[in-house]
């Protein structure tokens, strides 16, 4: 009612978690106890989110760890004044995160003297078997992960970080401080700063949210494979290539041949340097064949410049056997522009096949857990729809996107 009024006491208990007012626990004096606080970033300055930030230090409880926040922020609170500390950050894990033949090609470049990397955090990524040189056994050892022969650099991790108060050579940045260490730290610090360098990845295309579904907006170029017509048992040659794309450096892709068609007998090669170390065997048993290929030489394609041997597990009538799989190595060709190489995507040309008949192969592997492979063909251009579902029958995926009249492959994946 009009006139009524009453009061209450409130205490606010305020918290000062960065010890902003340099004070102790109970408000007054200097604070005996300190902060160390930091950001990591990309070489773009983009800030990188749940680094494991780890600090070491002589005592019991040590070593500490903190994950950076969405801002790339990192706050180590209420530590004991007068001790020595080593702030560490540490990513170790999808080593095939950004690296691509185009990574070779521009790595050899540098290594021959004809484009040099412009930036130390390049030169440092260059250095893929962790000696502090640039050099081919570097070559060597990326395009095994970038194939899939090996999941893991042998001698590195897949992310190095520099710190980011240091002056480095761009041409030679080795060594390099990764590690902030602090003596007898008596005081709160900040601006511990790192710099995260994606191992192998010179191009700088890492993906730091694996779920990213960016659209690749580049325009995509169409390479032949011709129609094979053969009966079961017989060993045919699939050719690709192209005759309109010049001064061709790199080409990679991942070859898909469903189990029910055929399967891989021999690759070579008439006009490129093909060689045991540019393609990857070891999942030809699913029908998948890895193939990663670059020259210090520019090259001028031709229509058959890859051949491919089959062996043919039914009867086929002029059908275009291989499909590029959806989820392995991004087809890609690379071509000189100007001074420098630079990535096209691109896709086999539809095929004028006479089958009139959708067909969808047998996954691989099956039964499976988190990841299959699916293999269909379509008799014409569609809008195609997968779904995925448990032995209840409850959908646990669905999947959806425009195909040509191909032999097609998609990896559904999903953490069940």
């Amino acid at each position: 009612m009009q006139g009524n009024s009453d009061f209450c006491t409130v205490k606010l208990h305020v918290q000062d978690n960065n010890n902003t007012c340099g004070l102790d626990a109970n408000g007054g004096g200097p604070s005996q106890r300190i902060n160390i606080s930091g950001n990591v970033f990309q070489s773009n300055m983009m800030p990188m989110e749940d680094i494991d930030i780890q600090l070491n230090a002589d005592l019991p409880e040590f070593p500490l760890s903190k994950s950076t926040n969405l801002d790339g922020n990192f706050v180590f609170s209420n530590l004991a004044k007068d001790n020595d500390y080593i702030v560490n950050p540490i990513l170790n894990k999808d080593h095939d995160n950004g690296v691509s033949t185009l990574d070779l090609v521009l790595i050899q470049r540098h290594i021959l003297g004809i484009e040099f990397l412009n930036s130390p955090y390049k030169v440092i990524a260059s250095d893929v078997t962790n000696d502090m040189k640039v050099n081919t056994l570097d070559l060597v050892e990326l395009r095994k992960v970038i194939l899939g022969v090996q999941d893991e650099f042998s001698n590195n991790n897949s992310w190095r970080f520099a710190e980011t108060s240091q002056t480095m050579d761009p041409k030679f940045p080795f060594p390099f401080i990764e590690k902030m260490k602090m003596s007898k730290l008596d005081y709160s610090i900040g601006g511990i700063d790192f710099i995260g360098v994606k191992v192998g990845d010179v191009n700088e295309s890492v993906k730091m949210n694996a779920k990213s579904n960016e659209v690749d907006t580049r325009s995509v170029t169409s390479l032949s494979q011709n129609k094979i017509t053969g009966k079961a048992g017989e060993i045919v040659e699939v050719t690709i290539g192209s005759e309109e794309i010049q001064k061709l450096f790199g080409w990679q892709m991942s070859l898909y041949l469903p189990a029910e068609i055929g399967s891989f007998e021999d690759i070579y090669s008439n006009t490129l340097r093909l060689g045991e170390d540019n393609v990857a065997w070891n999942q030809s048993d699913a029908g998948i064949l890895n193939i990663s290929w670059n020259s210090q030489n520019e090259t001028d394609l031709v229509s058959d410049a890859i051949t491919i041997k089959v062996k043919l597990n039914k009867d086929i009538n002029n059908t275009q056997l291989l499909g590029l799989l959806d989820g392995g190595l991004n087809p890609e060709i690379y071509t000189q522009e100007g001074n420098t190489v630079k990535a096209k995507p691109f896709r086999f040309t539809s095929s004028e096949t006479v089958l009139e008949e959708f067909e969808l192969f047998q996954n691989v592997p099956n039964p499976f857990s988190g990841k299959t492979t699916i293999g269909f063909h379509l008799p014409q251009e569609s809008d195609v729809t997968i779904t995925v579902y448990d032995v209840t029958g409850k959908v646990l995926l669905t999947q959806s996107a425009f195909y040509l009249s191909l032999i097609h492959i998609s990896e559904p994946t999903r953490p069940y």
